[in-house]
């Protein structure tokens, strides 16, 4: 079933009952699909997270109006320094590489499965949320990553040069981690989730758990 007027309201029914404010207006006022992908990106995070915005209302849209917007729920993808903030979800399976000294944001929901890569002095901020999806990230030269990692998603990160990680891990999830050459990390675990780290070269990392999360260095829990 395409993009129609019963989709948007019933979107916008969902949203209200939720009181969820951010670009409502935006989405009732919209005339066309694209504008109301646009103005849905502002609640996309919670919508999908309390399930007021499913996969099966996704694959109604139009799939290069959800691409334009920088939402992918299907197929596979590459993107390079193109300025947007991304919503990852379903099962897409999305690499990124990113050298162009910019900040992006990189929202990853559902099943999908999203490496980045980051160069020069680019800055990510992806957040996993709602979910098992799987991350990967390379980071490399001034590269600086933040990773918002909860759910039961897991993540496999390394970081060379002088790039810097920041990761906060949440739930139940799980993060293997490694730091080469002048690489700095600041790792922090909480509730039940399962940290692996190696640390090579000069690489430095500061390390924090919490509740009963569970951190390994070469197979010895710490």
């Amino acid at each position: 079933m395409p993009y129609s007027e019963e989709l948007k309201m019933e979107l916008l029914d969902n949203a209200r009952s939720l009181e969820i404010c951010e670009g409502y207006n935006e989405c009732l006022n919209a005339q066309t699909e694209a504008a109301f992908i646009s103005a849905m990106k502002e609640f996309i995070e919670w919508g999908y997270r309390e399930a007021i915005l499913t996969e099966s209302h996704l694959s109604q849209f139009s799939q290069s109006e959800l691409n334009a917007a920088g939402i992918y729920n299907t197929g596979t993808h590459s993107i390079a320094n193109t300025a947007l903030d991304y919503y990852i979800t379903g099962d897409a399976n999305v690499t990124f590489a990113l050298s162009n000294s910019r900040k992006y944001k990189i929202v990853v929901l559902g099943e999908a499965n999203v490496t980045v890569a980051l160069s020069g002095n680019t800055y990510a901020r992806v957040l996993q949320q709602s979910g098992s999806s799987q991350v990967t990230l390379s980071l490399a030269d001034n590269a600086a990553c933040m990773l918002d990692l909860s759910g039961e998603g897991s993540a496999d990160s390394v970081a060379n040069d002088k790039a810097v990680f920041h990761c906060v891990i949440s739930d139940s999830a799980s993060l293997n981690y490694t730091g080469n050459n002048d690489s700095v990390a600041n790792l922090k675990s909480y509730h039940t989730t399962q940290v692996q780290y190696a640390l090579n070269d000069a690489a430095k990392a500061i390390i924090k758990n919490f509740d009963q999360s569970v951190i390994t260095n070469g197979g010895v829990s710490l």
